[in-house]
């Protein structure tokens, strides 16, 4: 499909997001990565923290410009 590419890919793999954004030069980024359940946050708030805030994090770096 032209117009949708889904890429499956850990978003805290920061080099590969680049290569992805720089290779797509995309005008939309939806990101649907983020772990869900409090219960399970509060056995692993690690995981979470990294997959919901750093992974996002990543993403708003290389395409706020």
């Amino acid at each position: 499909n032209k117009i949708f590419r889904l890429y499956e890919e850990d978003v805290c793999r920061e080099k590969r997001v680049l290569e992805i954004i720089e290779n797509e030069k995309p005008h939309v980024i939806v990101h649907l990565a983020g772990k869900t359940g409090a219960r399970k946050s509060y056995e692993d708030p690690k995981s979470y923290l990294y997959t919901n805030v750093i992974g996002l994090e990543i993403y708003l770096k290389h395409v706020k410009s």
